[in-house]
């Protein structure tokens, strides 16, 4: 493990620059985390199909939570790693990696839309292109379900990343304090919002941006990205081995279920920890039968196809734009066959056409093997997954 010199005074080391990262975030590839997103891609899919029991309990948010988490975490390390490596973020070359990874495929989907939008006489208005086009999709009216509202999600992830890199580079005690001050004052500003606006219409702006944009969004991806720090600052906390790993890794999960079904004040914020509690675990002991088990090929491999998944789920699942044109059109399971078709094809044949270009960005690749740079890369891949 890399050490770093700690500064008289625990503020004083707290607010400090991190000079370099421990071994725990210095691994090129965490395996576990692949699998933590095929479960977290596999609510959001299951809450999006025509059964009431998934969408009662809103499984599919909580995945969303879990993305926003490892999103959080990831690309908070990336840039540590940098601004200890060079002084400070390229903030243009991370705008171009961040670009080349979502917009293509992003966008590749609502031109596949507006074809569909003619094709089956679906009546969509242009503001259901354009909000999702300009990643504004969580400011609009989603009293209704659209075929483009899954993008809610990747607004906000976008909306995140304009704004805090941006604090990071310049100071990580601004960031730390703006940060907690977002993460401390969402519980409020959710309670609120919860109980001044009647059931009926919480779906509605303004509740609806408020709740998603900070409650299961901002928030979340912060507690994930602060998680980032506190390893990267004290790391002697989060290495450990220990014999019941298992027990506490089930008991966080059920914990963060808990508080994310009681949906008041902090349980918002303590579902948050808690999935960010079990990322730590996964982290640090990659040998635990649950790991194993996030580790297997065929899971592993569904995580590497899980964000093609969320963009192309939407109209194989709830928003179907074909209905009863076709024999078995309806069919679930040929829906689900058609969905991994699309993102097999559209990972491997469009989308990493992209992800070789975005590489090239990566100023932590300078000097390493072309092998070391493909594992880095593919473990770094900014997600953003909803769920309704």
């Amino acid at each position: 493990m890399i050490q770093q010199n700690i500064p008289s005074g625990k503020l004083k080391y707290l607010f400090s620059e991190v000079q370099s990262l421990p071994s725990i975030l210095n691994q090129r590839y965490i395996p576990s985390l692949d699998g933590l997103r095929a479960i977290s891609i596999i609510l959001v899919i299951l809450s999006h199909l025509p059964y009431p029991v998934f969408e009662k309990y809103s499984i599919g948010l909580y995945g969303v939570n879990v993305f926003f988490i490892i999103s959080g975490f990831l690309i908070t390390t990336l840039l540590l790693k940098e601004k200890a490596v060079h002084g400070k973020v390229s903030l243009r070359r991370f705008y171009i990696r961040r670009f080349l990874r979502i917009l293509p495929v992003a966008y590749l989907f609502i031109l596949v839309l507006i074809f569909l939008n003619r094709a089956f006489n679906m009546h969509l208005a242009a503001a259901d292109f354009l909000r999702p086009f300009f990643f504004v999709e969580n400011f609009g009216d989603h009293s209704s379900f659209t075929p483009a509202g899954h993008y809610w999600s990747l607004s906000v992830e976008e909306q995140f990343y304009l704004m805090f890199p941006f604090i990071l580079n310049r100071s990580l005690k601004l960031y730390i304090i703006r940060g907690l001050v977002v993460i401390g004052m969402t519980p409020a500003i959710v309670y609120v919002y919860f109980h001044w606006h009647p059931e009926s219409v919480w779906l509605s702006a303004p509740l609806y941006v408020v709740y998603h944009l900070l409650g299961h969004g901002i928030s979340t991806i912060l507690i994930g990205s602060l998680l980032s720090v506190a390893v990267a600052k004290y790391p002697q906390y989060f290495t450990f081995k220990f014999k019941f790993i298992e027990a506490t890794q089930i008991a966080l999960i059920v914990l963060s279920w808990i508080f994310f079904r009681v949906k008041l004040l902090l349980p918002i914020s303590l579902t948050a920890v808690c999935i960010a509690l079990v990322l730590v675990t996964t982290i640090a002991d990659n040998n635990s039968r649950i790991n194993r088990l996030l580790n297997l090929k065929g899971i592993k491999y569904i995580g590497t196809l899980s964000f093609s998944l969320y963009i192309w789920q939407q109209i194989f699942t709830k928003q179907q734009p074909w209905g009863n044109a076709f024999p078995f059109s309806n069919s679930v399971a040929l829906n689900l066959f058609f969905l991994t078709i699309t993102a097999v094809c559209s990972y491997h044949l469009y989308e990493q056409r992209f992800l070789k270009l975005k590489s090239r960005f990566n100023r932590l690749s300078s000097g390493t093997s072309k092998k070391d740079m493909h594992m880095e890369v593919s473990n770094i891949r900014e997600i953003a997954i909803q769920g309704a």
